[in-house]
């Protein structure tokens, strides 16, 4: 019963919202740059180093008269996911204004919209979780054949299929414990659209997937689509009994198992208690400390002010004492004839 309530709750609110049932609600710095900045930044690097590596090596393996065609494949898009849900992730951690908690100008009142970057990183982490268990299931499932060339197990392959999909899963659900909301199954959706629309752009326009040495050169009709299973032109019947079961079967299916692991993650507590909620004194230490710290070195250089004194016709007048003062000079007409009138302001520097 609790996971039909929670699944009716999260489908009032917003699809980005931070709201927690009982009022409460996700701490968005804990949540997506969690603390300490020393250990967590290093380990995000490092997890976006090993998937630049990984993107750099699978390019300068791929056949060179067949670059034209690379983005064109659902693994590489789903790769692209990764790389940018990670690059969001890094950013995160960089500085506390892109995951400050969004608070009511009175400081009394909480807010359930983040920041742009945390927006951005919520949606990507759930398209690549999702896609990336889908590509998963293609890939090993359907395309591997255990051969040598294109869908061999090659460290690349395997760490282009799989490999960065556990670093995604490690980063969002063991360090972030970032959830997924129900509202995010739209963007899933909006996603895999676009890439059957672009297969059918593709194979429209006759562009072809590249040339490889294991391809029949008789068969045209196979060579030329990315994947054999949805050819639009050859067997529609086939491809839509394929496009329908993927995207209203194993899509729904594979995001209700990512929605239920991301409460896993939070203990199975579908009251939302298992996830990193605001806790205004808990969360406010970090921003006193620094507040702390910006004071102390306040006081150590010094802030300097200055008091303004004048100083009229036949004497002068100094306000303030200081350390130091700087005199400025100004000289005009009197309106009394030729006479001048010397005006002196002095500068005092408080420490």
């Amino acid at each position: 019963r609790r996971p039909c309530v929670r699944l009716e709750w999260e489908r009032g609110s917003p699809i980005c919202s931070i709201e927690e049932p009982r009022g409460s609600a996700l701490s968005v710095q804990r949540t997506f740059a969690p603390r300490p900045r020393c250990i967590v930044l290093p380990i995000r690097f490092a997890f976006l180093g090993l998937s630049a590596t990984t993107l750099y090596f699978d390019i300068t393996q791929y056949p060179t008269e067949n670059l034209w065609i690379y983005c064109g494949f659902f693994h590489v898009w789903v790769f692209i996911m990764h790389v940018i849900y990670q690059i969001c992730s890094f950013l995160c951690c960089t500085w506390d204004g892109f995951t400050e908690q969004p608070i009511s100008q009175n400081g009394k009142q909480l807010l359930y919209s983040p920041g742009f970057l945390v927006h951005l990183t919520w949606l990507f982490f759930s398209v690549s979780v999702n896609l990336g268990l889908l590509n998963v299931i293609i890939y090993w499932v359907f395309l591997f054949d255990g051969g040598v060339g294109f869908d061999s197990a090659s460290l690349t392959s395997i760490a282009m299929n799989a490999g960065v999909l556990l670093v995604v899963l490690t980063d969002g659900f063991v360090i972030g414990k970032i959830p997924i909301r129900i509202k995010h199954v739209i963007v899933v959706w909006f996603v895999a659209c676009l890439y059957l629309v672009w297969m059918g752009i593709q194979e429209l326009l006759g562009l072809g997937n590249g040339n490889w040495a294991w391809e029949d050169p008789e068969d045209d009709i196979n060579d030329d689509v990315l994947y054999e299973n949805i050819q639009w032109k050859n067997d529609p019947y086939k491809s839509y009994f394929y496009t329908t079961l993927i995207m209203f079967v194993v899509v729904p299916v594979l995001f209700l198992l990512t929605w239920f692991i991301s409460f896993a993650a939070a203990g199975f507590k579908f009251n939302g208690t298992g996830y990193r909620l605001y806790d205004h004194n808990r969360d406010d230490v970090e921003k006193k400390r620094k507040k702390g710290r910006d004071d102390e070195r306040s006081i150590s250089t010094g802030s300097h002010s200055y008091i303004t004194g004048s100083s009229t016709e036949g004497g002068s007048r100094e306000s303030g004492t200081g350390s130091r003062s700087a005199y400025s000079y100004n000289t005009g007409s009197s309106s009394g004839g030729n006479s001048t009138r010397e005006s002196r302001t002095n500068y005092v520097e408080c420490p």
